[in-house]
């Protein structure tokens, strides 16, 4: 695990510092939850985004997920080998899209459960309001960067 007070200096007690950190340790946590199902965090996102957009162009995942196209390609093709998704006929000077097949959509639903167990865990210490005022706060948050 990261450990980020080695080096105070690096991050200190920032709301930055701490939402970095939190977010990689919660991405290394994912990641060990998804690897029975094949799946990472990011890959976990990213059919999500598949899922919730069939026919996404690979451009336009790209712009969802806010990473360059060239890493949506590796990303989809790991996805694509797995079994998880499809993409269309990869024609020269043709946008490349993606839908999940049905073996995706399953090992999604489970994914998910994974992801919420893994949620109910992380947050069990917390008041169903000082859970709200969390969430309602990083949605301001994340809409404030984007």
């Amino acid at each position: 695990m990261l450990d980020m007070k080695a080096d105070p200096g690096l991050v200190g007690e920032t709301a930055i510092g701490a939402l970095v950190v939190a977010a990689h340790q919660l991405q290394l946590r994912m990641d060990d939850e998804l690897r029975e199902l094949g799946l990472s965090a990011r890959g976990f996102v990213a059919l999500c985004t598949i899922r919730a957009n069939p026919g996404l162009s690979r451009a336009a995942l790209a712009r969802e997920l806010g990473i360059a196209p060239q890493a949506v390609g590796a990303m989809a093709t790991r996805l694509i080998e797995a079994g998880l998704v499809n993409s269309s006929p990869l024609d020269p000077g043709k946008p490349t899209y993606y839908r999940p097949t049905p073996l995706g959509l399953d090992r999604l639903d489970r994914a998910r459960e994974c992801v919420a167990g893994l949620e109910r865990r992380v947050t069990a210490g917390l008041s169903g309001t000082t859970l709200e005022r969390i969430v309602r706060d990083m949605i301001q948050l994340r809409d404030g960067l984007g």
